[in-house]
């Protein structure tokens, strides 16, 4: 049986244990065959979500997204070795259109992979939602940005995970929208 593990990445914005984690107000943003993905308030009053996935300024406290991998069976010691050293390497990862993974968490049962949330919604609900009279259509010149930050994110990450990492399910609900105007500095080691 594998030992419980938590694994924090420089540059985490965020301050948390597994408990706290645990215990956060959560929301399911997306379910597959291996994970499930939430948004998770941690500490806050009064956390209150939009439909792009906001959260209310001065509601909830820290807040991050969750992938949780639950162990299926026929799994060996040698996968969960292998999820945990990609998990490692994946949290020293960095470039501008791909959301950080911050911190881990793995036990016998799970494996818990923390992200930076990243509060501008999803680009799919910035190309796509608010349609009518009052709403202003992006620019093509900022569709086509768009569209080149995300394939240099896709490439990014092909290239750093030598092959390791499959996406199995690419989706503009699931790439990361342009970067907030403000955003905390790493904190340091």
């Amino acid at each position: 049986m594998a030992r419980e593990e938590t694994v924090r990445f420089d540059g985490c914005c965020v301050e948390f244990d597994v408990c706290t984690l645990m215990r956060g107000a959560a929301e399911i943003l997306g379910k597959g065959a291996t994970a499930t993905t939430y948004h998770v308030a941690m500490g806050g009053d009064d956390v209150i979500v939009d439909d792009a996935g906001v959260v209310e300024e001065g509601k909830a406290g820290e807040v991050v997204v969750m992938k949780r991998m639950r162990r299926r069976e026929g799994t060996t010691r040698e996968d969960e070795r292998r999820k945990r050293e990609l998990a490692r390497e994946m949290g020293t990862w960095r470039h501008a259109n791909v959301v950080s993974l911050c911190a881990f968490y793995a036990s016998a049962d799970e494996l818990l992979l923390v992200f930076d949330y990243v509060p501008n919604g999803s680009l799919h609900s910035l190309l796509n939602e608010n349609r009518g009279p009052a709403r202003v259509p992006l620019e093509w010149q900022t569709r086509l940005k768009l569209a080149q930050d995300a394939a240099q994110g896709h490439a990014y990450l092909h290239g750093v995970s030598g092959g390791k990492l499959a996406h199995r399910h690419l989706t503009w609900r699931r790439r990361r929208p342009p970067a907030p105007t403000r955003r905390p500095p790493p904190r340091p080691p």
